[in-house]
Parts: structure tokens; C-alpha cells; sequence
């Protein structure tokens, strides 16, 4: 196509306010362009702890950044767990962002398994999403991997602390 043909459809795409259809465009570069933020808690914790919206938060704006759409997903059951599975296995998810996985949460490797890019947020419990990468919500010195730093000098940290017993997190909350 020639240039100026190619501008001419283009300045007719901009007029008519033209947007490629999705399912059209993902049937041609096989991407969807939405990462789901799965927490993996019951909506009566989610809602009320602070936490979870502060990290959502942090999320959205890279995920924003990158010109993708962030899917919000609570995984509180093992039906939860199967439809987000469905709902990725359909091709919908380009990655996905768990939070909160508890002790035997599977969706994280089911995910993986289906050949979806995974990323664990925060510590996770022995056994939750072993060889997946994470970020830690709470330490950037353990981005990559449980290893610890020293303490940092100074007064100990406040013993008050959020999350679940048996999450990496809390654990190192009480550990100051």
C-alpha cells in the first residue's frame, strides 16, 4: 500500500473514531492485553484490610502504564478457582498477579501449567507456586527470592502487623 493510501485510511479510521474489534486483534497476535490481580482471600477480609488496596493500587498503575487492562478476580473457593482457570485457559489472560495465596493454593501453577505467566506478590507458603517468580510487597530487598537481609539499625519496628498467620508477610512483621 502506498503511503499516501495508507494515510488516507487512516485519517478515515481517526474520523469514524475506528477501534479494532477485540476478538478480531487477539485472534491475530494471540494476546489479550489484561493481567488479572487474583487475591486469594474471602471478600469480607478483602474489603476490610487496607493492604490489599494499596497493592492493587501499585498494580493498576503499571499495568495502566503499559496500555493493558487490569482483570480483578477474588479466587475464596475451589469454584473461584476453576472458573479463573476457564476464564484463562479461554486465551482472556496475558499474565496474572496473585496475592494472598494461602497454603495449598493451586491456581497459581494451574495458571502457569496453561502456559500463563504468573507472578506471586508478596512472600508465599512453602509448597504455593514453587519456581514462580515473585515480588515482595513489603521488602524490595527480597524482590527476587526469600533471602534476608540484615536488620536495619536503629529502634525495632512496631509489633503491629497485618495479614494472615502463615504468610511470609506477617512473619516478618512480627519479627520486626
Amino acid at each position: 500500500m502506498s503511503k499516501s493510501a495508507r494515510d488516507r485510511v487512516l485519517s478515515a479510521a481517526a474520523s469514524l473514531s475506528y477501534v479494532p474489534h477485540g476478538a478480531a486483534r487477539m485472534l491475530v497476535t494471540r494476546r489479550s492485553d489484561a493481567v488479572a490481580f487474583v487475591v486469594c482471600e474471602q471478600e469480607e477480609k478483602l474489603f476490610f484490610d487496607p493492604f490489599f488496596a494499596t497493592v492493587l493500587k501499585g498494580v493498576h498503575s503499571v499495568v495502566a502504564a503499559s496500555r493493558r487492562q487490569l482483570v480483578f478476580a477474588v479466587v475464596a473457593s475451589e469454584a473461584d478457582r476453576d472458573q479463573l482457570v476457564r476464564y484463562a485457559a479461554g486465551g482472556h489472560l496475558d499474565a496474572a498477579v496473585f496475592l494472598s495465596a494461602h497454603a495449598g493454593e493451586t491456581a497459581p501453577a494451574r495458571l502457569r501449567d496453561r502456559g500463563v505467566p504468573v507472578v506471586l506478590a508478596g512472600r508465599h507458603p512453602d509448597g504455593v507456586g514453587e519456581g514462580l517468580p515473585h515480588a515482595d510487597t513489603d521488602k524490595p530487598h527480597r524482590r527476587t527470592g526469600r533471602d534476608r537481609a540484615p536488620p536495619a539499625p536503629g529502634p525495632p519496628l512496631p509489633r503491629d502487623h497485618h495479614g494472615a498467620a502463615g504468610h511470609g508477610e506477617h512473619d516478618d512483621r512480627l519479627e520486626g
